[in-house]
């Protein structure tokens, strides 16, 4: 049995604050197999609103933190450079920009932000089990999945996601074709 997703990102929020100053923006979990069991990434990077109504100015990520994605208990925080990831960024420049307050409080985006949730809710157990052969109702919400997450996840970020999660995002194409 797996924590909800809303659970763990909540209990993530808790970890960047240590070594953070305010003004740290958390990605969205990135599942990743480990030798001691399926774990959840988080990304998180310097962000801030340069100007109004302009977005969310997002730098690369400069921590990393893993989270056990059965119980959500804090497994490790690292410090990380966009050269970790394969990307050329300096650390003091941003990478681009994401939603606006305004469009992340939006009913259509909250609803796709929440239908994202309940697919990663659907998935996490049977990427765990490593398996290609999986019921309909995951195929679904593997396609589901490969949908929502680039209209959700934060654009500058993608290269990133792909980088930790290409085990992930890989096996979702597997199981949809």
């Amino acid at each position: 049995m797996f924590k909800s997703i809303v659970q763990i990102i909540e209990q993530a929020r808790l970890y960047p604050a240590a070594v953070q100053p305010l003004g740290t923006h958390q990605s969205y979990p990135v599942p990743v197999q480990g030798d001691q069991g399926l774990r959840l990434a988080f990304l998180y990077c310097k962000a801030m609103i340069v100007r109004p109504r302009e977005g969310l100015q997002l730098w690369p990520p400069n921590y990393i933190a893993f989270m056990v994605a059965g119980t959500g208990r804090f497994d490790q925080l690292k410090a990380v450079a966009a050269r970790d990831f394969g990307q050329t960024y300096t650390m003091d420049q941003p990478i681009g920009v994401y939603l606006t307050a305004a469009e992340r409080l939006a009913d259509s985006f909250l609803t796709k932000q929440a239908r994202l949730y309940q697919t990663y809710d659907q998935l996490l157990p049977a990427f765990a089990r490593r398996t290609n052969a999986v019921p309909s109702e995951v195929k679904q919400a593997a396609d589901e999945f490969r949908s929502l997450f680039p209209e959700v996840a934060e654009a500058p970020l993608l290269p990133y996601y792909q980088h930790v999660g290409s085990e992930f995002f890989d096996w979702l194409t597997r199981v949809t074709t």
